[in-house]
């Protein structure tokens, strides 16, 4: 009769609303779910880019202060050697070189100094020990220019091997960078992908909800009408 018919139409219609109504709240937690985890992955994404760009500003300047030292050490080892300037004049040290010493050693200092800038402190002072070492050596000789020389290429050497490990750390460094920005990439690029899909099937099934309680009304709506008819019938038979 229509009376079941409609029975099993109410049925199987608040059967769909409850179960397309979870089927949604799923979604929707799914999508607050991969939404945090989209922020909390962008934060700390935040984080290391600027963990990684502190660090590479710290290689970039104690590579620049190496080059600037190696430079300068060169510059006046090319001066005694042509007699420009000697090493016995220890009363009248080369600015530059004292400047460079300084730079280091004050480029490490801080509370917030690591990484090879930390690194620059113990540089300048080994490096003020050795130049100093250098020139007592020269005095001693009988060929000061040569020892000068010979000493002072040995600290240039020390340098240019500690800015080789510099820029093979730098390098490594941007490498690693380079991987963590190709995870977090992936990553976002995976939850984005999540939040659309669940937001397409979540508007989907909204809309498959809304026409089953539209159905739901309708049948309920019928049932109605047709148990007042049929009453009516009843009576008028009686």
């Amino acid at each position: 009769s229509d009376i079941v018919t409609l029975g099993d139409t109410i049925g199987k219609a608040e059967i769909d609303i409850e179960r397309l109504g979870q089927e949604i709240d799923k979604l929707n937690d799914d999508i607050d779910g991969w939404t945090a985890e989209k922020a909390k992955s962008s934060e700390v994404r935040k984080t290391e880019r600027t963990d990684y760009e502190a660090s590479l500003a710290d290689y970039v300047e104690a590579i620049d202060a190496l080059d600037r030292a190696i430079e300068v050490l060169k510059a006046r080892a090319s001066q005694v050697k042509k007699g420009a300037a000697t090493p016995q004049a220890s009363s009248q040290k080369d600015e530059s070189v004292s400047a460079v010493v300084k730079l280091l050693q004050e480029a490490g200092k801080g509370p917030a100094a690591t990484g090879p800038i930390a690194r620059l402190t113990e540089l300048g002072r080994l490096m003020q020990e050795s130049l100093m070492q250098v020139e007592a050596s020269a005095l001693d000789t009988a060929a000061p220019e040569a020892t000068y020389e010979f000493q002072s290429k040995s600290i240039v050497e020390t340098l240019e091997n500690m800015r080789l490990k510099f820029q093979d750390e730098k390098g490594v460094l941007e490498k690693e960078e380079m991987n963590r920005r190709h995870a977090f990439e992936l990553v976002m690029e995976r939850l984005t992908d999540q939040v659309k899909h669940a937001e397409t099937s979540s508007s989907k099934k909204g809309g498959q909800r809304g026409e089953a309680q539209s159905e739901l009304a309708d049948a309920k709506g019928d049932l109605e009408e047709t148990k007042t008819a049929k009453a009516a019938d009843e009576k008028y038979l009686a």
